[in-house]
């Protein structure tokens, strides 16, 4: 996908989804002061057990914390077997955490070329026992992984992850390198799993990428749960033939309704966040929060663009 990155292009074609679907709908307009101290308190109190959910194995360097993050989150979406039964998708990620948690010193770039090898083949190795609907795209990118860092390419990865580390990188160009270096970034029109790896990493590591860059907060990634949410929270008005979509019911990938109902949630979560200037990742997990208790079945469906 060559779709730009930039912020208010991002917006336009949002806007341009709504005004092409000439669809009567609504989306967050508010103003009131009380309303914000309350959305305010509400979100920080939500916010609070984030550590205790992303903050695991701090004693790994920086470097194969983003690493690791990258890696899971090419594999972590999309997890769905044959009729909506969930396969043992553990076994995949435990691969990847055992392969950085068991050894600290874990090098795919400058390390072990035996290391490395052993960690491409379990990943292909797990990849295979299990039904995942995407397996032809997951494997793509795992030999995507390892060619990386079987050639020259690596040093273009290894300083990428520098740059994040240290912090001197845009969104912009966070989103356009991750493009570039795998398949599974770079597909989505809001760029969910770009987004999503970049929350990632803001919260697991300290002292990465915690000073807000501009226009950060104005990135979502848009997936199934923040819509369903957004509309049952009242935030944002369909008419009512959109209203099966917010409570479980299968929607056709890449359709117009599925576009719609993510460019409309969109707009919603940046005209809020102008007004409320949170960090984007705070606003995004208190809505995936509120979507627990608003939503029965899974939060994931195989047929829809990655949400």
């Amino acid at each position: 996908m060559n779709k730009s990155a930039d912020i208010n292009k991002i917006e336009a074609r949002a806007k341009r989804i709504v005004q092409k679907s000439r669809v009567n709908v609504e989306y967050f307009k508010d103003t009131d002061e009380e309303n914000k101290k309350s959305i305010l308190l509400d979100v920080q109190e939500t916010y609070k057990d984030i550590p205790s959910i992303y903050n695991q194995n701090t004693n790994l360097s920086p470097r194969n914390m983003v690493l690791r993050s990258l890696i899971i989150n090419m594999f972590n979406y999309n997890f769905w077997g044959e009729n909506e039964v969930l396969p043992n998708s553990s076994v995949l990620l435990d691969v990847i955490y055992t392969a950085f948690n068991s050894n600290k010193t874990l090098d795919l770039f400058y390390g072990s070329i035996k290391d490395r090898r052993k960690f491409i083949k379990k990943l292909k190795e797990s990849m295979h026992s299990q039904k995942f609907k995407c397996k032809d795209s997951y494997i793509s990118d795992i030999y995507k992984l390892e060619e990386i860092i079987r050639s020259s390419n690596r040093r273009k990865l290894y300083n990428f992850i520098s740059k994040v580390i240290q912090g001197d990188i845009s969104i912009e160009r966070y989103i356009k390198i991750l493009g570039k270096l795998w398949p599974s970034y770079g597909k989505d029109i809001f760029f969910k799993r770009e987004i999503l790896s970049w929350y990632f990493i803001k919260d697991i590591i300290p002292g990465t990428i915690l000073k807000r860059i501009p226009n950060e907060e104005l990135y979502f990634p848009i997936d199934y749960r923040l819509p369903s949410a957004l509309n049952h929270m009242n935030f944002m008005h369909f008419p009512e033939r959109f209203q099966k979509y917010f409570n479980g019911s299968k929607i056709l990938k890449n359709k117009k309704d599925e576009k719609l109902i993510r460019a409309v949630s969109f707009l919603t979560l940046i005209n809020m966040n102008r007004w409320l200037n949170l960090d984007a990742h705070k606003l995004d997990y208190y809505f995936f929060s509120k979507s627990r208790t608003l939503l029965k079945g899974n939060h994931l469906k195989f047929e829809t663009t990655d949400y």
